[in-house]
């Protein structure tokens, strides 16, 4: 196999990975998700967990979580809601989520 083809191999997995990758959204309405609680998140969920500084309001963690859990992880807090999404270009996402 020629290098191109084995290119185009992982370029088509990475696509097919992107579609099916379980995401949950965080939304804050109004307000930001400050450090510590990325932090607290990041150490008792996932390890990936995505912000944007055009979008404080929001935080994309890898994998499907409930609301539950991530209250349990950052120890409560101020309201929000968790949103579980399947694919890193889902419209239900503030912004596509690289990895």
């Amino acid at each position: 196999m020629r290098a191109g083809g084995v290119m185009d191999l992982v370029v088509m997995d990475l696509a097919e990975k992107r579609k099916k990758m379980k995401l949950t959204v965080l939304h804050r309405a109004g307000g930001k998700w400050h450090a510590s609680e990325e932090s607290k998140l990041a150490n008792g969920l996932t390890p990936e967990v995505q912000s944007h500084p055009q979008y404080p309001e929001y935080l994309i963690l890898v994998g499907h979580h409930t609301k539950e859990a991530t209250l349990a992880a950052i120890g409560g807090g101020m309201a929000y809601t968790a949103t579980q999404v399947v694919g890193a270009s889902h419209e239900d996402l503030p912004w596509p989520y690289k990895f």
